[in-house]
């Protein structure tokens, strides 16, 4: 009998060794911590998308992308234009949780779309202006400062707790749908303007100009207006 017991507190133990899974957490990149340069000649374009957790500058010019990082995150930042002229700025390696110290310019002379998922920091030091249209769109908890825009119709959709900053903004229309908990400020002028909160998120309109603007909320969020 006792070496019943035995055996079965041995198969006990063996099993729970079994089971014994490992964390997939974030991990750091092997390589030198020196700060590198690296210059990616583009095509020109008006379509962006940053799929990064990193530092993204942006500012009007001739088409071109920028990147400074230490060696072993440079080896890991890939930049893709697509078949349509698009820029696509990522990562080939999902477990980075962050790119330290690393800081990513990104100029071309208009902007109709720009996308960011993730947790990436943005700022756009000399604004966006665009030949037409322009759409933004944030997935995440992104962080964008936009210091003037100038299109025709302007379209934001903020989909989880990204913040935004919207300043100088022109345009004959601007729609604004938050789905999530972010917060948006919005500083300019335009003739109408449409505002949308689902979820628990704030929007600051109160420095924007709009001879028509209509709020609306479905949750527990709030918009200020003038």
């Amino acid at each position: 009998m006792k070496k019943i017991i035995v055996a079965a507190l041995a198969f006990v133990a063996l099993t729970a060794c079994n089971f014994t899974i490992s964390g997939s957490g974030s991990s750091e990149p092997a390589g030198s911590t020196e700060v590198q340069t690296r210059t990616v000649e583009v095509a020109p374009f008006d379509d962006l998308t940053i799929n990064i957790p990193g530092d993204v500058v942006y500012e009007t010019g001739a088409a071109k992308v920028v990147i400074v990082a230490e060696e072993r995150y440079m080896n890991h930042i890939l930049v893709e234009q697509d078949g349509k002229g698009g820029v696509v700025i990522k990562s080939d390696d999902k477990k980075i949780r962050s790119f330290k110290n690393t800081k990513i310019y990104v100029t071309s002379d208009f902007l109709s779309e720009l996308t960011i998922n993730g947790a990436a920091d943005m700022e756009c030091k000399s604004g966006i202006r665009s030949t037409g249209d322009f759409a933004l769109t944030l997935n995440g908890a992104g962080d964008l400062d936009i210091a003037g825009i100038e299109a025709a119709d302007i379209t934001v959709r903020c989909n989880g707790a990204a913040d935004l900053d919207m300043k100088g903004i022109c345009g004959a229309t601007l729609d604004v749908v938050m789905n999530g908990a972010g917060d948006i400020t919005l500083a300019g002028k335009v003739d109408r303007a449409q505002v949308t909160i689902n979820g628990a998120g704030d929007i600051d309109a109160t420095q924007l100009e709009a001879a028509v603007i209509r709020p609306s909320v479905h949750g527990v969020g709030s918009v200020r207006t003038r």
